[in-house]
Formats: structure tokens, C-alpha cells, sequence
């Protein structure tokens, strides 16, 4: 500016006039609720008031949604449900067949009630005897989680049935002998324990089984029941989905992780802590000796260990430190992201095998058939198609921010563009206004 002849500093604007400044100017054309009466000049200060509470509340309901709304996403992240489609049962293994007979041993190799009166201090079994033989099958390209390949035809393994009904199911007849019979040795009942399971699981035979008498014909119809997870989960971690993936936990003595194998490993390392030895039927390795008669107490603390641990009670509290539930607590035994179970319906009714067997009215065809008894079994599936569940994200970084979005929006008006209008005007506004108004040296000549 000339004066007199003389170049003069323009006094430049003060830095807190022109945030004041921008702050008007926000306040005029804020796209937010209630912010431009808070700045309007034509409003007296009761309506400013009014409206700086209404802007308060409707700040703090929404902070109090947007928090209930972040206590969801963490606490419940996952949902279970049914899935969008049925399955078919040749998506999924025929179940194992585990047959246990209630009498344990045949008394002809084996005088177990002899044993017992005479040699109640026997610390481990003298004789070993089975007539069962296994097999070398190995599973030919199917996992819990990955099911069959797609290459895998009708031979593939575990086998697996096209339909339902009993002509695509297992038929088995069962045998026993009366004679044969040692009632000291397991229970007096007679028959057999079915147990229906996952291939990949060890049969709990002690615990859950179907429980098929002599002399009848059972027809055992299975409905799957399966559940998937959704590989989105990953992201969140097993305690909070409450489910292992596969390669997430790994265990010792079993190839596929489920829960019932993880436990039945959990109880054979507590067993082998405390007992030193372990039952024949548990898994081990060549190193462990296996348990006798003498280790039945052990075994009885064990029981007792374990329903403490599951009840956690205050007995559980006051002994958590100790070495065993130091055990059972890095067992961690969640299920399996993956589950395959099986559901059964039984029917059964008399079966006249002995009478069929006579050759007249008082002679069997075989001598030995008058202390035969027998058992039909069929096992089939009762549908071709079944609905599994879907392990899901209840609540996922997409539904948080599109409910907080939401809530803003109602609440104040709030949107993407009024937070970028925010960051516009009191950063690259106010750097322009101050950048505008500096003083500027204007050569002037006299």
C-alpha cells in the first residue's frame, strides 16, 4: 500500500480471528443437524441454547447405540443356523459302525470267574485273545472340513451310501453262545453296544451307545447332522467363535482334531500323569505301560477329577493349581469348526433264527446251534437329504460400521461427506485464509 510516497506492511489478520472466522463460516454451511443455528446470527441466544442442547443429547444417545453396537461385535461375532441348502448323504462318509458285545469274554479261552475268585490281587490280564481282525484302509482324499474330493467315485473311503433305505445300508447278523457266556466279566445283560459315530472320532463305547439285545431284529434309521463354518471366521479368534479349525490345533495321537478325540487325549495324558500306565483300549505310544487290576483306584480318582473339572465348582477353585488341572486346562477342548455327527431312530422286533434251524421239531441242523443266539441288525439312513448349520459372522466389520453409519445418520445427520467437510474447513481452509491475508510487499515506484 502507497502512503506518502512510502511501501507499507498490510497488518496481517491474527491466526485465532481466522479460525473464528472459518469456524462461522463451518457453522453457516455444516451439513451436520443444528450446527448451522448454533452459528446463525439471526438466532437469539435462547435458540442457540435450545439447539446446543438438542445437538448434546442427540450426541450422547447416539455414543450410547454406537457402544451397545460395539459390546454386540465383540461378544457375539458368530451365529449358528440352518444352511440355505439341503445336502446330500453322499456329500458326507457312511457312519462308523462300532460293535462291542457286553460279553467280554469267551469263556472257553479264558475262565474270567475262575480268575476273579481265585486271584483277586491280579495286577494285569495273562491272556489275550480276539477274533477280530482289522484292516489296512486308509481315507482316500476326505477330511472333516474338505469332505470327499471331487475325483473320488463310489470305491473311495470311507465308504459312503447313494441313497437312503435299507438295500443302501449295512446289514449285519450278529452271533452269540449261551455257553460261551461270562457273567462276571462286564454286565449280566446280554446283546451288543452299537455306537453310530464320526469316522474320524474314537468311540466313546463306555458312554453313549444303542444297546441291541439277542434274539431281535433292529432297524437303526440315521439322520446326519453337520455343521460347517464359514472361512471368514479365521479372522476371529477360537474362544470367541468357540470352534477350532483344523490347522489351528493339533494332536498327538489322533490325525483329525474333534472334540471327543481331544478329550479322550486330555484324559490319557492325565491318566498317564497320575497312574503311570493307561488301559489297553486308550491310544498310546510303545513307551507306556498298560494298566492292570490294580490300577482300578486310579482310575476312580480320575472319574472324579474329571466331573470336578466339568462342574467347576468350589472344590475345582480351591485345586486349579495343582499339576492335574493344570492338565485339563491346556486341553482346551473346544469342537471342531467342522462337526459330522449322527442322530438314530430304533425299531425292533423278535427273531425266530433258532426255530428256523430245526430239522425236525426237537433237532438243530448243528449241535451247537441250541446255545446260539442271534442278532439282525440294519442300519440305513432315513433320508436323501438332510439340512446342516452354517457357523457364520453374526456381526462383521461391514454390519459395525453400516449400523454406526445408520446411527449418525439419524441421530445428526451425519455422513462420510460432513467428516470430510470437518477435516476441509479447519486444516486446508484455515491454512488458505492465512496463506491469503499474509502481508504482501508491493513494490510501488515513486
Amino acid at each position: 500500500m502507497k502512503e506518502d510516497g512510502r511501501i507499507v506492511r498490510r497488518k496481517p489478520d491474527t491466526f485465532r480471528k481466522t479460525v473464528s472466522d472459518v469456524t462461522a463460516e463451518y457453522c453457516s454451511n455444516s451439513t451436520i443437524h443444528g450446527i448451522a443455528y448454533l452459528g446463525a446470527d439471526d438466532k437469539s441466544l435462547a435458540e442457540k441454547i435450545w439447539w446446543l442442547i438438542v445437538f448434546i443429547l442427540s450426541l450422547m444417545e447416539c455414543g450410547y447405540l454406537m457402544a451397545d453396537s460395539w459390546i454386540k461385535w465383540q461378544e457375539n461375532p458368530v451365529i449358528l443356523s440352518f444352511s440355505q441348502r439341503q445336502s446330500s448323504v453322499w456329500e458326507i462318509p457312511f457312519p462308523a459302525v462300532t460293535i462291542c458285545p457286553t460279553n467280554k469274554v469267551k469263556k472257553s479261552v479264558y475262565n474270567y470267574t475262575h480268575a476273579f475268585l481265585n486271584y483277586q490281587t491280579l495286577t494285569g490280564p495273562n491272556k489275550k485273545h480276539s477274533i477280530y481282525t482289522g484292516h489296512d484302509k486308509r481315507s482316500t482324499g476326505w477330511s472333516i472340513e474338505g469332505g470327499y474330493t471331487s475325483n473320488d467315485n463310489k470305491d473311495s473311503y470311507p465308504d459312503r451310501a447313494s441313497q437312503d433305505g435299507v438295500f443302501s445300508g449295512l446289514k449285519l447278523r450278529l452271533r452269540s453262545f449261551v455257553n460261551e457266556r461270562e457273567y462276571k466279566c462286564g454286565t449280566p445283560a446280554s446283546g451288543f453296544k452299537v455306537i453310530l459315530h464320526n469316522p474320524a472320532d474314537m468311540p466313546p463305547v463306555s458312554q453313549q451307545y444303542i444297546l441291541v439285545p439277542v434274539n431281535k431284529q433292529m432297524a437303526i434309521s440315521v439322520t446326519p447332522e453337520m455343521i460347517t463354518t464359514a472361512e471368514g471366521l479365521l479372522n476371529i479368534s477360537p474362544q470367541d467363535r468357540n470352534c477350532f479349525f483344523a490347522q489351528e490345533k493339533h494332536l498327538y495321537y489322533f490325525k483329525e482334531y474333534t472334540q471327543k478325540n481331544c478329550k479322550i487325549e486330555c484324559i490319557a495324558n492325565l491318566t498317564t500323569f497320575l497312574c503311570h500306565c493307561l488301559p489297553f483300549y486308550f491310544p498310546m505310544d510303545s513307551k507306556t505301560k498298560i494298566c492292570g487290576f490294580g490300577d482300578v483306584k486310579c482310575f476312580s480318582v480320575i472319574k472324579n477329577l474329571i466331573v470336578l473339572y466339568e462342574r467347576k465348582d468350589t472344590i475345582y477353585d480351591q485345586q486349579k493349581d495343582s499339576e492335574q488341572y493344570r492338565i485339563f486346562e491346556q486341553c482346551d477342548c473346544l469342537p471342531s469348526c467342522a462337526a459330522l455327527e449322527y442322530s438314530a431312530e430304533t425299531s425292533q422286533n423278535d427273531l425266530y433264527w433258532a426255530q428256523s434251524r430245526l430239522n425236525t421239531d426237537t433237532e438243530y441242523v448243528n449241535s451247537s446251534d441250541k446255545w446260539l443266539e442271534v442278532t439282525q441288525l440294519d442300519i440305513f439312513y432315513k433320508d436323501t437329504h438332510f439340512l446342516s448349520r452354517h457357523r457364520s459372522e453374526l456381526f462383521s466389520q461391514t454390519d459395525f460400521l453400516a449400523d454406526c453409519g445408520g446411527l449418525l445418520g439419524l441421530f445428526m445427520g451425519i455422513s462420510l461427506s460432513s467428516l470430510m467437510e470437518i477435516v476441509y474447513y479447519f486444516t486446508i481452509r484455515i491454512w488458505c485464509r492465512l496463506k491469503k491475508k499474509e502481508t504482501k510487499i508491493i513494490n510501488v515506484t515513486t
